[in-house]
């Protein structure tokens, strides 16, 4: 019995498992209890060798944030369990669950592009706070979340300090704790916090390379649950030979795919994978189609899938015994007598009808290099939005579209905690070009400064976060007047004008025209080719910054609507079509709340500056006329120079 097969059943169907597993039924109930935390919690409980369903009680509870130092629990004699270990590992998985301190969160709308409507969102900062800030708003709320992690190759290069080391003196020179542990603890507490926020049909792409793939792989096997592995991807990312490695050359990276539910993931075909047509040689009114027998000798046996079944002219047909081993049907009696008119009866054998759909069943080799891209393309892609490539080993554009088109639907989040130069961003926005989809993006990068080397004229960024959102910028305005072709199974995007390339500086010409144009051209107006910088760094606006961190504080959503707007003689902030109102004038009168009160809309949060009073009474009477003529609404007060709030009633 597989660990799999416990945490893929439903509670409601687990006694049979569980009778199976050889519990007595008096800790059955247990039993199903601990399969319920399973659900919730998989890197919590495992079934072990012995059979035996294990709860580990301090990683429990770490996770509902209480500390405790018990032992783990288990229904049998031995609570030994197989996993990876590290020094470091229980401190990282305290840390993950320790709550967030107050932060400032700023609205940065100077670097933002249609700030008051797109639901695109970019955070400057440590992903780990903003996981933290994200755990309540946006929980299940993510359908494809992208990881392109530091792999931790020890170079320093400029985008994250690349080199997760502790000092060797301590160590035994056997002891690989220093080159691996901090690594993993870094990962660790962040995939912990973004299983919370992956949704029940949703997936998580990580990419990593040899020198951690191993170590990955088990942690997501902890946190994500074993069973919801899905898939190893392979993606050859140069092309030709290379002088760079000892004895192998490695030219391929991984992609490793789970589901937040492997029972409900919602990944579907690859619709840039065509069969061959001439393998589908027959025809009806459904399409062109190919045969396959209904007996195979390949799947396991069921002596309830060997039966009779009677064809059109009366012969009887039974399984065959193939290569001295009996076959047995694929499909029931009742899928027979449901589905009988797609039945082939043909040189003594029974076939189905295997119609050519569009797309196939992805391949875990990615070495189509007009599909998936290289490493140069990545390059390429850069240096057509800026003279320069400032930026080391970039993905490609069309390798993380492909994976974004995996999933199903069109109108779903996407998650990128290491943004890098924001290629997800660029592949969100190209998907939306091509098939009119809805699908968002929410990156988070922090300021990691670039180095000298990669500026250029044409490059007005210091750090790693700016570069990211101005390509968002760029290439954003870059679609909003582009045509497009479809090739190779890839999006290709150019200008309606290509000649405006031709010439030296002719891309930033383009983007300077394109910025002056009031709208969209028609078949791009629903785009929303926007972003809502948001950033735990620095300081904007006085009254912006206090409403993000407001909302950061009220766990609502970050990518709401808002507009500024005159209510009873007050500048106000209206967030979320009413739902938030936010005043920050340093006098208030009554005629705001009156104004407020006669809105056909109460709304749910009113946020105040808590020195706009200048008494203590003042203050109190001001809510009490509050609490009467809106008694839906909860008043939040903010202090104007510190960045603590507290809420007023």
């Amino acid at each position: 019995m597989q660990a799999a097969q416990v945490y893929r059943s439903k509670s409601e169907d687990t006694m049979p498992i569980l009778q199976e597993v050889g519990l007595k039924s008096g800790a059955l109930l247990t039993a199903r209890n601990i399969l319920r935390l399973a659900q919730l919690f998989p890197d919590c409980v495992q079934l072990s060798a012995q059979q035996e369903l294990t709860v580990d009680v301090p990683r429990l509870f770490a996770h509902l944030g209480v500390n405790a130092h018990a032992e783990p629990i288990a229904l049998g004699l031995k609570s030994e369990r197989f996993e990876l270990s590290w020094p470091g590992k229980a401190a990282a998985r305290r840390s993950a669950m320790v709550p967030l301190d107050p932060v400032r969160l700023s609205l940065d709308e100077e670097r933002s592009l249609e700030v008051a409507q797109t639901k695109n969102l970019f955070f400057e900062g440590d992903n780990l706070t903003v996981l933290k800030l994200m755990q309540s708003c946006y929980q299940g709320a993510i359908k494809l979340v992208y990881l392109d992690p530091p792999y931790n190759s020890g170079s320093g290069e400029l985008v994250y300090h690349d080199k997760f080391r502790t000092r060797k003196e301590r160590l035994g020179p056997d002891d690989s704790g220093h080159v691996h542990g901090p690594w993993c603890s870094m990962i660790y507490q962040r995939l912990l916090l973004v299983r919370q926020l992956i949704a029940a049909n949703g997936a998580i792409f990580a990419s990593i390379d040899e020198r951690e793939y191993a170590n990955l792989r088990q942690i997501m096997d902890e946190v994500m649950g074993a069973a919801n592995f899905v898939s190893t991807l392979v993606w050859k990312k140069k092309q030709g030979g290379s002088n760079d490695s000892g004895y192998v050359v490695t030219d391929h990276e991984y992609i490793l795919v789970y589901a937040k539910d492997i029972t409900q993931v919602d990944l579907g075909l690859d619709l840039g994978s065509t069969p061959e047509v001439r393998d589908y040689n027959y025809c009806d009114e459904h399409g062109r189609y190919n045969l396959i027998t209904l007996d195979k000798s390949s799947i396991r046996f069921s002596p309830a899938l060997v039966y009779d079944i009677v064809g059109p002219d009366g012969t009887v047909y039974r399984p065959r015994l193939i290569k001295g081993k009996q076959s047995c049907w694929r499909w029931s009696a009742e899928h027979v007598a449901k589905d009988y008119n797609q039945l082939v009866f043909k040189d003594g054998k029974v076939y189905t009808k295997n119609y050519l759909k569009q797309g196939e069943k992805p391949r875990s080799l990615l070495i189509d290099s007009e599909r998936f891209g290289r490493t140069s393309f990545g390059k390429a892609d850069l240096q057509e939005l800026f003279a320069c490539c400032p930026f080391s080993y970039p993905k490609p554009v069309r390798l993380i579209s492909y994976l974004i088109g995996l999933m199903q639907g069109t109108d779903f989040t996407v998650l990128d905690l290491f943004a890098g130069s924001g290629t997800t961003a660029q592949a969100v926005m190209e998907c939306n070009a091509k098939d009119g989809g809805t699908r968002k993006f929410i990156l988070v990068q922090r300021p990691e400064p670039l180095t000298a080397k990669s500026m250029s004229a044409d490059l007005n960024c210091s750090t790693l976060s700016e570069l990211a959102i101005e390509r968002i910028r760029r290439a954003g305005l870059k679609l909003s007047n582009c045509t497009k072709n479809v090739r190779g199974g890839g999006t290709q995007f150019w200008a309606d004008k290509p000649d405006v390339y031709a010439e030296n500086g002719g891309l930033n010409d383009l983007l300077s025209s394109l910025e002056a144009q009031s709208a969209l051209p028609q078949d791009r107006a629903n785009l929303d080719l926007g972003v809502r910088v948001l950033s735990l760094e620095r300081s904007a606006q006085f009254e912006l910054s206090q409403l993000f961190t407001a909302l950061a504080q009220l766990d609502l959503p970050f990518d709401w609507s808002f507009e500024r707007k005159e209510q009873g003689g007050f500048t106000i902030y209206d967030y979320g079509h009413g739902a938030v109102l936010v005043c920050l004038e340093p006098k208030l009168s009554d005629s705001l709340l009156a104004a407020l009160a006669s809105s056909t809309q109460e709304p749910q949060y009113l946020i105040l500056r808590q020195d706009a009073f200048a008494t203590e009474q003042e203050r109190h009477d001001y809510l009490e006329l509050c609490a009467v003529l809106l008694p839906h609404t909860q008043v939040q007060l903010v202090a104007a120079e510190s960045h603590s709030s507290r809420e007023a009633n």
